[in-house]
């Protein structure tokens, strides 16, 4: 099996999400400007290629640029010494200095380097783009550490599922009822992952011996239904 960045093999679980056409907003496009840090956005159609990016560091426990600027990158991590799948690649985009979109390495070639990025044609997909049009190509420090054969932390399992603070919706009611169960105090089975719900999750990882950061990923899924269903 080949060794990818962690960030990668979550990027890759993502593929297909895609913006909502119309008025409605695709929920899980909401989540990627959370785990970026920019919670305030509500909207899927603000560009979100760096939100994705970001998103995807920020779930395999790296640290992003915090910006949902796609040249933000650029200032970040360090310069990768070459392409290789999953590391960060920048774009230019437009007529504008601050305009770009970045995304993460597929594959290149002599004239072409395919991205696996957020928001291209509204989706999150492998797109090819002209080698010319490369700003730069960055991976955060400590980069090694980062790969596996085998996806760790919230990428070993095969439900998509993971929840930040503000998520709402089904899956977020199973899990309250499931904290509650356990004596978790998430208060309210009301849909939504509020700081109540979130001090639950944190308190279960804790317990369950997981990394403490409030995410519902997988691995804390798994956990978490596994010990209600006991």
């Amino acid at each position: 099996m080949q060794r990818i960045p962690s960030w990668y093999a979550l990027a890759l679980r993502e593929i297909g999400t895609s913006e909502v056409a119309g008025p409605g907003v695709n929920p899980r496009v909401v989540d990627y400007y959370k785990l970026a840090g920019a919670g305030w956005v509500a909207d899927d159609s603000v560009p979100w290629c760096a939100a994705f990016a970001n998103a995807m560091l920020a779930l395999a426990g790296v640290k992003g640029t915090g910006s949902l600027a796609a040249r933000s990158f650029l200032e970040w991590g360090r310069k990768a010494a070459k392409p290789y799948r999953g590391s960060i690649v920048v774009f230019k985009r437009g007529n504008k200095a601050w305009q770009g979109h970045v995304g993460f390495v597929e594959k290149v070639s002599d004239h072409s380097v395919w991205c696996l990025g957020g928001n291209q044609g509204d989706r999150v997909c492998v797109r090819r783009f002209a080698a010319s049009s490369v700003l730069g190509l960055r991976e955060p420090m400590g980069a090694k550490s980062h790969f596996t054969a085998a996806p760790r932390a919230e990428i070993d399992t095969d439900k998509p599922i993971w929840l930040v603070r503000g998520s709402a919706g089904a899956h977020v009611e199973q899990a309250q009822r499931a904290l509650n169960k356990l004596g978790y105090a998430a208060g309210d089975v009301d849909g939504i992952f509020g700081a109540r719900t979130a001090r639950a999750v944190t308190a279960f990882q804790r317990k369950a011996g997981l990394k403490i950061d409030g995410v519902l990923g997988p691995k804390t899924w798994d956990a978490l239904t596994r010990a209600a269903d006991a």
